[in-house]
């Protein structure tokens, strides 16, 4: 799961899910995606997108300057001297034998949630959860 091939798709589904599945927030009087709704949880599912995006960059230029720029280690990744955890979204990892390099990962998860908003009924989460299993189950 760690090619780039694979990474490059599951970032795909992350901004198809944010921006293309709408629930009606009565309050605004509009519909809303998952990235205008989802408050403090927006972030979630942000280290796979750099992780891939740190894979992408060290692809193109393999300078020393770069590499040292970039670490893509695991539990914890740094890029540009910005930290994030992998732990939330990556699972069933086998290392290289440095013990930190990621050789393997079985699978990535991506994470969407928010703060319920009053407008909203539980029918209506329920149908934006099956709406999006619906369209990749088909």
């Amino acid at each position: 799961m760690i090619r780039p091939d694979y990474l490059n798709e599951t970032v795909k589904i992350l901004d198809l899910v944010s921006s293309k599945f709408l629930i009606y927030d009565a309050d605004l009087r509009k519909n809303q995606s998952f990235n205008e709704f989802c408050g403090g949880f927006c972030q979630a599912s942000e280290p796979v997108r750099q992780f891939y995006n740190g894979m992408r960059v060290l692809a193109a230029n393999a300078s020393f300057e770069i590499e040292d720029r970039i670490d893509l280690s695991y539990p914890t990744s740094e890029m540009f001297s910005r930290k994030f955890s992998l732990l939330p979204n990556f699972f069933g990892v086998e290392f290289e034998d440095d013990g930190k390099t990621l050789k393997f990962v079985a699978m990535v998860a991506l994470i969407f949630r928010a703060e319920k908003h009053p407008s909203w009924t539980a029918k209506m989460v329920k149908q934006w959860e099956l709406g999006v299993q619906d369209y990749f189950e088909k």
